[in-house]
């Protein structure tokens, strides 16, 4: 996993983002990873929804929740 987290950061780096929302962006994928806990090779569709919508249910904010949609 670590491998894939480097990976990830050097291309957010390359596009110019700030370190702040590569960080960002790092912490929401390493949290949805925890949650999914198996086969993180695959990323699907109603895994995901039902991450965001435990998120919700957590009064996490919209704009965090944006968050990991990007």
């Amino acid at each position: 996993m670590k491998k894939l987290l480097d990976q990830l950061e050097n291309e957010l780096r390359i596009y110019n983002y700030s370190s702040k929302t590569v960080k960002s962006y790092l912490y929401n994928l390493i949290e949805y990873l925890a949650f999914k806990k198996s086969n993180l090779e695959k990323l699907d569709i109603e895994n995901i929804k039902i991450f965001l919508l435990q998120k919700k249910k957590t009064s996490v904010s919209l704009k965090i929740i944006n968050l990991y949609f990007h």
